[in-house]
């Protein structure tokens, strides 16, 4: 699941590899519903955003993110 406030610049990137993982994009126009949908994922990958580093910790899974 792709959550952005980038999603054009999400898609283009992700566009190369969408014929080999399935990727649904978040887009329902309301930050509250796109958080809790994160929020029950089992792993997430993050940036360093707080929005990114809440639902990484809601998640309760493994957190990926760069240095």
């Amino acid at each position: 699941m792709v959550a952005s406030d980038a999603m054009s610049w999400a898609k283009n990137i992700l566009k190369r590899i969408q014929n080999e993982v399935s990727i649904f994009y978040i887009e329902s126009g309301y930050r509250e519903i796109d958080f809790a949908t994160l929020s029950l994922c089992n792993h997430t990958i993050i940036s360093t955003g707080t929005y990114s580093w809440w639902a990484g910790y809601l998640s309760g899974g493994e957190v990926v993110y760069y240095k």
